[in-house]
């Protein structure tokens, strides 16, 4: 039997702060819906056997995880359950200093943070609906709240056409913010 190192699970779907034009989320048909803690205690109990093998809890999928409002006992609930590495991908809209600190106290591991260009014009352009400097400043402050937590940070460009010509400062801009002590 082939155990799964990396267990994925999508508590929101159908529900997004963006448009990002590598997303198919314009052409999603399924009707929004939000994982209930029950449904996600059942996922989670039946993975427990397993705990050992699994090295990634992701709990996220095909929306935008923070704007699932039981996200935070999701995590905890994953934490007590002794669930290692329990991570979230996200747009970083909704990541405002208070809802920092719940994900950071509820004992989230990981951010994966979706930047797509070092400018306001191009990284709105590729996630539209997005506001670049609000998206900065959420990052940033979460970076500085998780200094009291230890949770690993990774900010994501999707390199694309679009974008690539702006590679080189984003790299150099997030590179001195990050700290690699935490995994960043």
């Amino acid at each position: 039997m082939i155990i799964p190192e990396h267990l994925q699970i999508e508590t929101i779907n159908g529900v997004c702060t963006a448009r990002c034009t590598m997303c198919a989320f314009k052409s999603w048909t399924r009707k929004p819906y939000i994982m209930t803690q029950d449904e996600f205690k059942t996922i989670l109990t039946k993975f427990a056997p397993y705990r050992s093998t699994l090295k990634y809890l992701s709990l996220f999928g095909f929306s935008e995880p923070l704007l699932d409002p039981g996200l935070k006992d999701k995590i905890r609930f994953a934490k007590f359950m002794a669930f290692r590495s329990v991570g979230i991908a996200t747009n970083c809209t909704e990541l405002v200093a208070w809802k920092s600190r719940e994900l950071l106290d509820a004992g989230l591991d990981t951010i994966i943070c979706s930047v797509d260009g070092f400018t306001k014009e191009t990284h709105e352009s590729i996630r539209v609906g997005t506001n670049f400097e609000k998206v900065v400043d959420n990052i940033l402050g979460f970076i500085s709240i998780r200094r009291h937590y230890g949770a690993k940070v990774i900010i994501r460009f999707v390199r694309q056409q679009a974008n690539q010509h702006e590679w080189g400062k984003f790299y150099d801009f997030w590179w001195e913010r990050i700290d690699p002590s935490y995994g960043d």
